[in-house]
């Protein structure tokens, strides 16, 4: 029996498989924009990837809470501002005296200013 082999056919497919994994490699690589895309391409450097896209995403969320609180903080102080003029007129308001009993100030001087002291 004679086998026939035709080697150089052999080493043509097996050149072509490898070419073909090594362009499937750096269309993955192009399209991704990173240079690393498995693990199998550097472990170590893929670690030390992975642990800095975790921080920057910490970072970024920590920007996002930041920004957060200065609109809290914002929106408290302007309330604090309209509540504090409230009370200012409240008080300045040139009904109480001390001659009129206390419910009786506080109704009338309620009724006359309530537009200009009513906080939204």
């Amino acid at each position: 029996m004679i086998i026939n082999t035709n080697t150089s056919a052999q080493v043509s497919a097996n050149n072509l498989q490898a070419s073909s994994a090594a362009l499937q490699r750096s269309l993955a690589r192009l399209s991704s924009g990173s240079k690393i895309t498995n693990p199998s391409d550097d472990a170590a450097v893929l670690a030390v990837a992975q642990r800095l896209d975790a921080q920057v995403q910490r970072l970024s969320a920590a920007n996002s809470n930041v920004g957060n609180a200065v609109s809290f903080t914002q929106t408290q102080d302007g309330y604090l501002k309209k509540f504090s003029k409230a009370l200012d007129r409240m008080s300045n308001c040139p009904s109480w005296r001390r001659t009129r009993p206390r419910q009786t100030r506080i109704v009338s001087c309620m009724t006359r200013n309530s537009s200009s002291w009513r906080v939204t």
